[in-house]
């Protein structure tokens, strides 16, 4: 079985749509599948990524660089079009191809249709209508926002039960943290790209005096605008700073606090019983983060759009005076029921192998 994904990655776009799209590779593969992934060649992508891993990548030419999560860089027709020149040169007909894009839409997938078998839809907005066989939204609170979206045939896969989740956060990496009445260890991710500047803005919030005491792990890309500050306090402080870490979910299980977005991430720090204060960076993690924070998974900062300084550093220090408050947190993502959406996904994608 042939199975084509289309997925960019870049600065406004981030990583985690090629994240969950490599998860769900690597499941198909190992269910005996062949993968492929068809990415714009965007400035600051990770293709690499999927080389490393095996993958092969049929790339689209660079085009002017995305200004927003859901532009593909040229116009939607002439990506269709790239896509279709490129699904041409297969030795077969597809038997599905996988779009995990904001900028994909029905206009997008109808020019797809005479040259794959079948389309599989991803998508967490519901603000645009498709012409796809299955759609895939994880997000429990969008459950009945499809009915006018998709057409009669459309099987919807909605809700956290077919959460994409890696295989290390399942299960076995629960744990319950004894804080012992001290936070020590601060894990800061916001995506590999972080367009916003929140990680800097974060390093600067444990500046404060109450803070300059905490080990912190960095995560952020070395393409980051502001990198060069990043590592400079990084190194003057003696934090440690990361480009890319192959397991996520370790420095996670050595964390007592996690600060980052609403995204895919969100999900594995509940994973692992790590809480966390949760700056969204989009309207999609917005209803996802009030959604979190009204079952005390998340400290909910608010958007990037209105965050700062004070309000950062004034809620770590919150938290650090106050270990119940970070054990019930603790407690309550320990309690979610995280299930193997990913199994379910791939059941439906091969059923008919």
């Amino acid at each position: 079985m042939l199975i084509l994904f289309r997925v960019d990655s870049a600065t406004m776009i981030g990583i985690g749509h090629l994240m969950r799209c490599l998860t769900l590779a690597d499941a198909l593969r190992r269910r005996g599948a062949t993968c492929e992934f068809i990415c714009r060649n965007h400035p600051h992508n990770s293709i690499d990524l999927v080389r490393q891993q095996g993958f092969r990548v049929y790339e689209l030419p660079q085009a002017a660089e995305p200004t927003a999560p859901d532009d593909l860089g040229v116009g939607a027709i002439a990506d269709a079009i790239d896509t279709c020149q490129i699904i041409e040169q297969c030795p077969a007909i597809p038997d599905w191809l996988i779009v995990d894009h904001y900028g994909i839409d029905r206009e997008w997938e109808l020019k797809l249709r005479p040259y794959v078998k079948r389309i599989f839809a991803i998508d967490d907005l519901a603000n645009r209508p498709h012409d796809c066989d299955v759609l895939l939204d994880q997000n429990d609170y969008n459950r009945g926002a499809y009915t006018q979206l998709v057409l009669p045939f459309c099987l919807c896969l909605l809700g956290s039960e077919y959460s994409i989740i890696r295989n290390e956060f399942l299960g076995s990496n629960k744990k319950i943290r004894p804080f012992n009445n001290r936070l020590s260890k601060v894990f800061i991710y916001f995506g590999s790209s972080d367009p916003y500047g929140l990680t800097l803005l974060t390093i600067n919030s444990l500046l404060d005096k109450d803070l300059i005491n905490l080990e912190v792990d960095i995560i952020v890309s070395k393409y980051n605008s502001f990198f060069d500050q990043i590592k400079n306090i990084a190194d003057d402080k003696n934090y440690n700073l990361y480009t890319f870490h192959e397991n996520i979910c370790d420095l996670m299980n050595l964390a007592d606090l996690g600060i980052g977005a609403g995204g895919t991430t969100a999900k594995e720090r509940i994973a692992t019983g790590l809480p966390s204060i949760v700056v969204s960076l989009g309207l999609d993690q917005e209803r996802n983060c009030i959604h979190l924070s009204k079952s005390e998974k998340i400290y909910y900062l608010g958007s990037y759009l209105s965050v700062d300084t004070n309000q950062m550093r004034d809620a770590i220090i919150e938290l650090k005076n106050n270990p119940d408050q970070l054990s019930r947190m603790s407690l309550n993502c320990i309690n979610s029921y995280i299930v193997d959406g990913v199994s379910k996904i791939c059941r439906v994608l091969l059923k008919d192998r």
